[in-house]
């Protein structure tokens, strides 16, 4: 269509890559959760049958529940800036529409305001067709005229 409106219009190519990387970054540290959560995992299948082993279940643990801390730290960030990036895609978008639309509504103006001064120079002279007729009838009462006159 020639009047569509894509999503770059309204949107910088900047924030629609910056909005591709989070995803990726997202899906990264989705990755790296799942991936702590087998660690973790791992560590309940070691066997424990002396001090020391509890000691290294517990290192484990201690270790990948800091890892999943971490984890969870970097996909709130991310999320946090994932918002951002659309609400000010949001606010862009709103604004460029509420401008659309101001634009829209002043072509509406013009044009009602065009018709309505055709309509009234169409009342004022009276149509085409109408002073043709009007013309010839006036063409004919002179030649009748001249003709009586001679």
């Amino acid at each position: 269509m020639a009047n569509e409106t894509l999503i770059t219009d309204l949107v910088a190519q900047e924030a629609l890559d910056q909005l591709a990387a989070l995803d990726q970054a997202m899906q990264d540290t989705l990755d790296k959760y799942t991936e702590v959560g087998k660690e973790l995992a791992k560590g309940l299948k070691i066997p424990v049958e002396v001090q020391g082993d509890l000691d290294k279940v517990t290192q484990v643990y201690n270790t990948q529940m800091k890892n999943a801390a971490q984890t969870t730290q970097q996909l709130t960030q991310i999320q946090q800036q994932q918002q951002q990036v659309i609400a000010n895609t949001t606010n862009t978008i709103s604004r460029q529409l509420a401008e659309h639309e101001k634009l829209n509504k002043a072509q509406r103006e013009a044009y009602t305001e065009q018709q309505r001064g055709l309509e009234i120079a169409k009342n004022v002279l009276g149509t085409h067709d109408h002073n043709m007729e009007r013309m010839a009838m006036h063409t004919k009462k002179l030649m009748n005229h001249n003709q009586a006159s001679k």
